[in-house]
């Protein structure tokens, strides 16, 4: 029997939005009996008690195992909720989930993925519900080793996810420090410019034109770094272009 089989269209809908997942408490709502539900059940992975899978279990199907379990105003966060916003390459192996709840919700391990429930106040949004994006890294810095938090902060900003100052700003409001290297890398991050100007700078051989007058769009001509050199640079170049004597 086609582990779908026997579903009430409903049901289906239900399935196919929570990634294969259905609870005993909305099959009982959908008006399906118990003695159907363990009928069914029969031909699907129990994930939980009281939680199964009808199709094939993947890795989101874990992790809305762990959502379900949280309840409504749970958020994946931390490398999970990087890897739903695109900023990893693989999907982790541990699941970190945000929740709302007076008590603490034990650790868990749903199709071979260990999940952690931690008492973080994050907002989710999309499907899964996953933290903001700067709210994920806040947390990735908390569980990965620097050069994971790089590559996810480099892909984020590529990306344009986020800016620097946005990130900036929400990780001064971060009360959990990360460790010294994360909390370093992401103070690095948040110190760049949104947009560095350009300058032009001329070689000491060439004239300069002259300054753009007030009210150009042009920009300015810097002072050469190196200006101290300029005139033993340019008596060189006179004495290359009169050739040998």
């Amino acid at each position: 029997m086609h582990p779908r089989q026997h579903l009430p269209a409903a049901a289906l809908y239900l399935a196919d939005e929570q990634y294969g997942i259905l609870t005993t408490a909305q099959l009982r709502e959908l008006g399906v009996t118990e003695s159907v539900q363990r009928r069914l059940a029969k031909g699907w992975t129990k994930l939980e008690r009281g939680i199964y899978s009808v199709d094939e279990p993947t890795w989101r199907t874990a992790l809305t195992a762990g959502l379900i379990i949280a309840g409504p105003d749970a958020a994946a966060t931390g490398l999970a909720a990087g890897w739903l916003h695109g900023m990893l390459g693989r999907e982790p192996s541990r699941i970190t989930i945000s929740h709302d709840h007076d008590h603490a919700l034990h650790e868990r391990t749903i199709l071979g993925r260990p999940i952690t429930f931690r008492r973080l106040g994050r907002h989710g949004r999309g499907s899964p519900s996953r933290a903001s994006v700067e709210d994920s890294l806040v947390d990735v810095a908390a569980e990965a080793d620097e050069l994971t938090l790089v590559g996810a902060v480099t892909r984020a900003l590529g990306q344009r996810f986020t800016t620097a100052p946005r990130l900036a700003e929400r990780f001064a409001g971060e009360q959990r420090a990360p460790p010294g290297p994360a909390r370093k890398t992401l103070l690095v991050v948040g110190s760049r410019p949104r947009e560095r100007p350009r300058v032009a700078v001329h070689h000491p051989c060439r004239t300069p034109p002259p300054p753009a007058p007030a009210g150009a769009s042009g920009q300015p001509v810097a002072p050469h770094p190196f200006r101290w050199l300029v005139p033993r640079v340019r008596a060189g170049c006179r004495a290359r272009r009169a050739g040998p004597r």
